[in-house]
């Protein structure tokens, strides 16, 4: 299950990620809209195991700009349908936009030591962050001469290192070069066995207050309403007074 662009027409906002479960995607990067950095830090935090995705989500591939500009890198087997589903379910992509549809970052390898993330990447960085649980910047590389708009003239290999804190249930980098962002999916913590699931319950006593209450509101504006209808009134025709002779 992928949700598209959450935070288009307040589709899903961060507090409702962190609580819906059952899904395994999230479009992170969508040519519409700016990154979904605070929805997916919202559910990574929540313990939620959600790996991201790119795409253009292009109206008219006859306009400059709306396609080739987002896309995803999925390391599949093959091409077979089987083999990326099951890549982009084991969170093996990492997602690009790039303004001159190329897309010249490259990830290298993204591995932990310990509680230390390395990620490699190749091109033209001029920024990388780490970035931990809650959005919490862990560590930041500036390229030499980056404070005065210096990228480099020629494509490098750079690493990028940040420890992880021990409330920290996630890492993951985001790459800027010249007109150009690189996410990697996050590296969770786990206990080697399962990844964290976390499924939503339904609260039965809260869910039985909040509809009483509706239902009661409810009855009581329809009354109110009634209230003011013009209903007829009934009388009951006086007998006439006779006068004395």
């Amino acid at each position: 299950v992928a949700l598209a662009h959450p935070g288009l027409r307040h589709g899903h906002s961060p507090a409702s990620l962190a609580q819906l479960g059952n899904y395994e995607l999230l479009e992170v990067l969508n040519h519409f809209l700016p990154p979904a950095d605070s929805a997916w830090d919202a559910a990574l935090s929540a313990g939620r195991a959600v790996w991201l995705l790119a795409s253009d989500d292009s109206h008219d591939v006859t306009r400059d700009g709306e396609t080739g500009t987002n896309f995803t890198r999925i390391l599949a087997r093959d091409t077979s349908a089987h083999a990326v589903i099951t890549a982009l379910r084991g969170g093996s992509a990492y997602g690009v936009r790039s303004n001159d549809h190329r897309g010249t970052l490259h990830l290298e390898q993204l591995a932990m030591h310990g509680d230390t993330l390395s990620a490699r990447i190749h091109g033209r960085v001029r920024t990388a962050r780490v970035i931990g649980q809650n959005g919490q910047v862990r560590s930041v590389w500036h390229a030499p001469g980056a404070s005065a708009g210096h990228t480099g003239t020629a494509d490098t290999t750079i690493t990028v290192h940040a420890v992880a804190d021990r409330g920290d249930g996630y890492l993951r980098v985001v790459a800027v070069g010249s007109g150009e962002w690189l996410y990697t999916n996050p590296v969770l913590r786990w206990d080697g066995r399962t990844l964290p699931i976390q499924l939503a319950t339904v609260n039965p006593s809260r869910t039985v207050l909040r509809q009483t209450v509706w239902r009661l509101l409810f009855i009581w504006m329809a009354l109110g309403w009634l209230a003011t209808l013009p209903w007829p009134r009934w009388r009951r025709p006086r007998r006439p007074i006779s006068s004395p002779a």
